[in-house]
């Protein structure tokens, strides 16, 4: 990589394509801080109910059905999109285990599949 004024850094690189910007901005890219990438697959269902409603009959009702390559469907697509508009790193809030690993690896391969960093958070609840 070169800095310099242009007929100079083109003479260094013949073989490279010029593309010109201007009236562009490059900008650095954008962090979501707070995801949970399997759930893009729970888009749609009962949207128009209130949250904890919602919580029961999308969230509770389908994500036993989720099996390793629907965690990893899911979060290739939340990633993807992420990345699509300028998302370049996600914490994402993952707590959807199945008494191992698997299914985390599944995310993280999605996650190194699209080229975005991924941070996972703990989830915790605390009913009382």
């Amino acid at each position: 990589m070169e800095v310099g004024p242009l007929p100079e850094v083109s003479a260094s690189f013949p073989e490279a394509e010029l593309i010109r910007w201007e009236g562009k901005a490059i900008v650095p890219g954008t962090v979501n801080a707070h995801n949970h990438s399997f759930q893009s697959l729970l888009r749609g269902i009962a949207i128009d109910k209130p949250f904890l409603e919602w919580r029961d009959q999308a969230l509770y009702r389908y994500t036993p059905l989720l099996d390793e390559e629907a965690i990893y469907t899911g979060a290739l697509l939340a990633f993807g999109e992420m990345i699509r508009y300028g998302v370049t790193t996600v914490s994402d809030f993952f707590y959807v285990h199945n008494g191992s690993t698997a299914y985390d690896e599944a995310v993280i391969q999605a996650a190194k599949d699209v080229g975005i960093r991924l941070v996972f958070a703990r989830t915790m609840y605390d009913w009382n």
